[in-house]
């Protein structure tokens, strides 16, 4: 099973049922799903409770907004936490997890915080195609591609390239084999030249 944590702004409450619902349909789908509305208890450390899960996640889903996006670049309030947790991991050399922004909406054509700006992203702004793009995640998740690529084949025979030399005919197979089958004897020296004839 792989373990996810979610990190995303407290925007609206219609945005943080999103997120839930989102958190949900993932556990439905054998994800082990981390995320504060359900695992953060009144009296618990916020930046423990981050840090540790920020740590142990497989993957790590940055749920996208102009307002989650503006604090991780600004490090504001708790998004500006998570990032500052997140970024030294994302640049730590031989990755052990991933990370993967989710856009729910964006301003402008910035989608993502600076620091994910090269990664590939899942496009949740259009709910029409919530099953289409929540499906592209779950995939994602579970190492299970919608295109497989095929195993590697074998060199094709292209056989005779065009204007190659042809196969020898059957008469000069012939002198070869005479050339082949000599004996000194058979060969005469031009001193002059320094050439042996046949």
């Amino acid at each position: 099973m792989v373990r996810v944590f979610i990190s995303y702004s407290w925007d609206s409450e219609a945005h943080k049922d999103w997120v839930r619902g989102l958190a949900d349909e993932l556990t439905r789908n054998a994800a082990d799903v981390t995320l504060d509305q359900h695992d953060l208890l009144p009296g618990g450390d916020r930046f423990q409770f981050m840090e540790r899960n920020v740590r142990e996640a497989d993957y790590v889903l940055c749920v996208c907004t102009p307002e989650y996006v503006k604090r991780a670049n600004e490090r504001q309030r708790g998004v500006g936490v998570e990032t500052s947790l997140i970024t030294p991991r994302f640049f730590e050399q031989n990755q052990t997890k991933t990370f993967i922004p989710l856009v729910r909406a964006a301003a402008g054509d910035q989608y993502t915080p600076d620091y994910m700006a090269a990664l590939i992203f899942v496009d949740f702004r259009d709910d029409a195609r919530h099953g289409e793009k929540m499906e592209e995640l779950l995939r994602r998740l579970h190492g299970q591609p919608k295109y497989v690529k095929p195993p590697r084949g074998p060199v094709p025979n292209f056989g005779t390239a065009t204007g190659s030399p042809a196969a020898p005919t059957s008469a000069i197979a012939a002198h070869m084999a005479r050339v082949l089958g000599s004996k000194k004897g058979d060969w005469k020296y031009f001193d002059d030249r320094g050439l042996f004839v046949f």
